[in-house]
């Protein structure tokens, strides 16, 4: 008898180590699209299971935890559920692993990604983006606009700019919002204007830029024309009840930028890839006599577009006769 109760001991203390549900709300997804975990167990859980380990492949979204009892044929039965929202950042298959809580462990989840074409088809949301010029100058302008095309109707969000090392990066502008058609269907644009200036020559990735923001979804199994049946108008603020708040996630894709270096000509002399440049200067007062001992103030503004405020050289100032 030993041995077999020493088994049946170990068999319990196998399964009791095991999370009873892992799951995903889809195994298949659209880059982009979100993809709802959730880990259930039938014991009290105190926090939640560490789902930062899953930051190199998702974007962590909304989390949450919610216990449910149920009585069935006088039985009462308790879970305690572990979610959160993960947003691909790359497409493949892509392992969940196996995951930790309170002592149980999860089995690992494979989930594949599809990527996201940037044309729109039956997408409700993509997104594009623009470099000019391509082939600079060390220090030149280079204009990246990014627009996001939607019909699945955002409530809100916002973008993170691309990344590029050795460059000054800055968010010029909002571009106003704006109607199109793409395929047939009608898109809110939107879209926002960076500057990147390059600080060093050579053949460079610009690391794409992302939005993340939320839309409204109806809830599985509740329709708006639930509450309409007990008499309320349709948008009235019940009706929100139907729908719960998505999170979407784009991200474009990368550029290659090429810098060259400065003329030769230019070497060792200050250097200021500007397309315009402009000196103006003023003298205060503006009267053409002024008498010996009165001050006078020669002001002297130098503008240039598209380069950095700091990058325009010091003047250098010569002797003036009479002063």
């Amino acid at each position: 008898m030993k041995p077999i109760l020493c088994f049946f001991v170990m068999l319990c203390l196998t399964f009791s180590a095991q999370a009873k549900i892992t799951a995903v709300n889809r195994s298949v997804a659209t880059e982009g699209q979100s993809i709802e975990l959730k880990v259930v167990s039938d014991s009290r859980k105190d926090g939640a299971p560490n789902f930062n380990i899953l930051s190199d492949a998702f974007v962590l979204g909304g989390q949450s935890t919610l216990q449910n009892t149920s009585i069935i044929n006088g039985k009462m039965q308790t879970t305690y559920t572990a979610g959160i929202n993960l947003i691909p950042l790359k497409t493949g298959d892509i392992t969940i692993p196996a995951l930790t809580w309170g002592g149980e462990k999860t089995e690992p989840i494979t989930v594949i990604v599809n990527p996201a074409s940037t044309q729109a088809n039956d997408i409700d949301l993509f997104i594009r983006s623009e470099m000019t010029p391509k082939t600079v100058y060390e220090g030149q302008e280079v204009i990246y606009t990014v627009s996001v095309f939607d019909r699945s109707g955002l409530t809100d969000g916002d973008f993170t700019p691309p990344v590029l090392k050795d460059a000054e990066i800055q968010d010029i502008r909002d571009l106003p919002l704006s109607t199109v058609q793409e395929n047939g269907k009608t898109y809110h644009k939107f879209s926002r204007q960076y500057v990147i200036f390059p600080a060093k020559p050579g053949t460079f990735t610009v690391e794409p830029a992302s939005f993340r923001g939320h839309v409204y979804q109806e809830r599985t199994g509740v329709s708006s024309d639930v509450f309409s049946s007990f008499g309320f108008e349709p948008g009235f603020i019940y009706a929100d009840l139907a729908s719960q708040r998505k999170e979407v996630y784009v991200r474009s894709e990368p550029m290659v930028l090429t810098v060259k270096e400065r003329p030769a000509f230019m070497a060792g002399k200050w250097w200021l890839p500007s397309t315009h440049v402009v000196m103006e200067e003023t003298l205060t007062p503006t009267t053409d006599e002024i008498k010996a001992g009165d001050a006078v103030t020669r002001t002297i503004v130098v503008r240039a577009r598209g380069v950095l405020g700091t990058k325009i050289p010091d003047l250098t100032m010569t002797d003036t006769p009479f002063f």
